[in-house]
């Protein structure tokens, strides 16, 4: 069910309060539907990020790619994920990336490799290059 616009200051005052990082990753499953207006949680997305628990980097990801361009800022950290990332995860960081779109663009390097690297199934990050090269 989809929360309404006054949830979204309450949701933002507990992402800043929670020290908790699955609840973060909990609540960013929350901000998701309010899009682009969600950037304000873009400095709590850093330590999902960096979990050792995958569902956590997965609730950041899918934050920010429904931030959207405004999410330019954390592409250095996605990239990051990128390269410790198994396939799977590196595909969903390419979708992400190629969500941000041209704001994007230092990732191009990398998801130009991953496709290459993974000929027999470039799609995602064929897209991705596509979002982001995109005028």
């Amino acid at each position: 069910a989809a929360l309404g616009e006054p949830a979204f200051p309450i949701l933002m005052e507990l992402m800043e309060r929670e020290g908790d990082i699955t609840i973060r990753g909990g609540l960013s499953g929350s901000l998701k539907q309010f899009g682009p207006k969600a950037v304000a949680a873009l400095p709590y997305l850093h330590d999902l990020l960096r979990s050792p628990r995958a569902g956590n980097r997965y609730a950041a990801l899918d934050l920010i790619a429904a931030i959207g361009e405004g999410a330019a800022p954390i592409v250095p950290e996605i990239l990051r994920v990128m390269v410790e990332a198994n396939t799977t995860e590196a595909k969903s960081c390419a979708r992400t990336l190629g969500k941000i779109g041209p704001a994007a663009s230092a990732a191009l390097p990398r998801l130009r490799e991953l496709a290459a690297a993974n000929s027999a199934d470039p799609v995602v990050f064929d897209a991705a290059i596509a979002a982001i090269e995109k005028k």
